[in-house]
């Protein structure tokens, strides 16, 4: 049992880590394992070599992977433009259905973001087969410019920091107003209800601010970044987990309804469930369940991550989900994966314990 922690990977004594191996490796000891814990105070002492046997006879399920495709067709509107617009595409691709459409509207010179799209697809050697993206141009803070978009009928708006801003505060500010522009547009259109907006900050303040406009979805990019450089100079082994994790090919964060599991039929019928059975039906479709909604939350959190008593039954209702990491199967020249919603998760602190 690891009560305090979730196992992520391993790392044999003669290869690099392997994080989300296969789960029908056998460990033969000597290997170190990667944990997904809070502090390391929360670490155990040892680790039982019967903990996959437990989980294994708690699901009693034959080996089924789960390899439905279910996305949807979507209208996603990013408003601004940076350097990360190629990976920010290359996501979305991935998890939107075929016939979605991107509209993506800045001031910037459509021609080179034209460009600049192609060149992405190239470098990373992926098409995009799902999206088809349409430029718009304009100022971010023309009101009539805004109102010329499709808003109320977008599933997802992002908001970049626009690279052309002189300053990250600058940026900021041109992000918050578009933030306030954009609600009171879909307010006059009756839209706001369940409509994702994910905009990107660049300094402290600005998410305290977004805090206080109620708006918790934000990515703070130059706080990440931070955050990622002191992990990596106090343990160097992490990197090799964030490589993996960032990279195109490597591990993915995944929100799942736990009937997409195959084998989960049974404890979705019965109404109550364990997070032990839960990571058990998630294993055999090669995924790694690292937290659940919190009980009586709704699709979109918030969450819990590494639940603390891992076999108390919880209620699960139709809008109770999953947190699961799942390795991408992206051969060159792009591929189709199976369906999955990204997840941005904080404070994750993966540690090194011997087996």
């Amino acid at each position: 049992r690891l009560p305090g922690a979730v196992l992520v990977g391993i790392v044999p004594p003669d290869g690099p880590m392997q994080l989300l191996p296969p789960m029908g490796r056998m460990l033969v000891g000597d290997e170190q394992l990667v944990l997904l814990a809070e502090d390391a105070s929360t670490l155990p002492d040892e680790v039982s070599h019967s903990s996959a046997q437990v989980m294994r006879q708690e699901s009693g399920r034959s080996d089924v992977r789960n390899s439905g495709d279910e996305r949807e067709t979507q209208l996603v509107v990013i408003l601004g433009w940076n350097e990360s617009m190629g990976a920010v595409l290359m996501e979305i691709d991935l998890i939107v259905g075929p016939g979605s459409r991107v509209i993506i509207f800045s001031p910037r010179d459509v021609e080179e973001r034209v460009n600049f799209v192609e060149a992405a697809q190239k470098r990373r050697r992926y098409r995009f087969h799902n999206i088809v993206i349409e430029h718009r141009a304009g100022s971010l803070g023309a009101r009539f410019k805004l109102e010329d978009l499709p808003l109320e009928k977008a599933t997802k708006i992002l908001i970049l920091s626009d690279s052309l801003a002189a300053s990250a505060n600058e940026a900021d500010g041109q992000t918050t107003a578009v933030i306030l522009q954009v609600w009171d547009i879909l307010s006059e259109r009756e839209r706001l209800e369940k409509l994702v907006i994910v905009p990107q900050i660049l300094e402290r303040s600005s998410g305290e601010a977004c805090n206080k406009m109620g708006l918790m979805d934000y990515i703070n990019s130059n706080e990440l970044s931070a955050r990622i450089v002191a992990l990596v100079a106090e343990s160097p082994m992490v990197s090799a987990i964030i490589d993996d994790i960032v990279s195109d090919s490597g591990c993915r964060f995944c929100i799942r309804e736990l009937d997409d599991y195959p084998e989960a039929l049974g404890l979705v019928a019965a109404g109550h469930v364990s997070f032990c059975e839960v990571a058990a039906v998630a294993a055999f479709s090669d995924e790694v369940a690292i937290g659940w909604s919190d009980e009586g939350a709704d699709a979109g959190g918030p969450w819990e991550i590494n639940p603390k008593d891992k076999t108390r039954k919880r209620a699960w209702d139709k809008d109770s989900r999953v947190i699961s990491m799942r390795r991408s199967l992206i051969p060159q020249g792009g591929f189709q994966e199976q369906a999955c919603c990204p997840v941005f998760l904080g404070r994750l602190a993966p540690c090194w314990l011997p087996f």
